[in-house]
């Protein structure tokens, strides 16, 4: 028991020293498991972000493609409003016309006129 306990005195330095280095090499496993672990998670994190930005994206294209049917709507609707008015315009050349009937295509052009400038406006919008 002398002999060991002489020696442990003698190179208790290098004892210190090898539970030193034990210590840290534990602390360096336990760092490097918590960094595999973290990476993990953020691996995870980026996968999900890219999902987010894929589904994002998707959401964009189909909202374009809805933009573009309506533009479309939009530009035909106030072409087919031009041919009423024209049509309501031709009817208004007609001596025949009542004084009602006249008014009241009056009336139903300058509404169409309001629809007409909106759906140009908006049409001009669609454009940008």
């Amino acid at each position: 028991m002398n002999e060991r306990g002489n020696w442990i005195r003698h190179n208790s330095g290098l004892v210190a020293l090898g539970l030193v280095t034990a210590l840290c090499l534990l602390s360096m496993s336990v760092a490097i498991a918590f960094r595999a672990h973290d990476q993990a998670q953020i691996n995870d994190l980026v996968h999900q972000n890219a999902e987010r930005i894929a589904d994002i994206s998707l959401l964009a294209r189909e909202e374009k493609q809805t933009n573009d049917v309506l533009c479309t709507a939009v530009l035909g609707a106030r072409h087919f409003w031009i041919g009423v008015r024209a049509t309501t315009l031709e009817i208004l050349s007609d001596p025949s016309l009542s004084p009602g009937a006249r008014r009241s295509n009056e009336h139903y052009v300058t509404k169409l006129n309001a629809v007409i400038r909106a759906a140009g406006a908006l049409g001009k919008r669609c454009h940008q």
